[in-house]
């Protein structure tokens, strides 16, 4: 809507559309809510595979170098 078309609607109409405006506002903002906690779920979970695969690679290290000593 262009600015002249604003001018021109009416008190009704612009109530209107802050409504729905406001409305999808607060909608992305639940979704991006949502989002942002997945995405920490998400990074808490690879930062714990991350560490498992860590320990598993240092626990076989010994084993490595026991058969390549022995």
């Amino acid at each position: 809507m262009t600015e002249k078309e604003l001018r021109k609607a009416k008190k009704e109409e612009l109530i209107e559309m802050l409504y729905y405006l406001r409305k999808e506002i607060d909608e992305l903002k639940e979704e991006n809510d949502k989002l942002r906690a997945k995405i920490i779920s998400l990074s808490e979970s690879n930062t714990k595979s991350q560490e498992k695969q860590t320990e598993t690679e240092a626990q076989d290290v010994p084993e490595i170098q026991e058969v390549h000593d022995a």
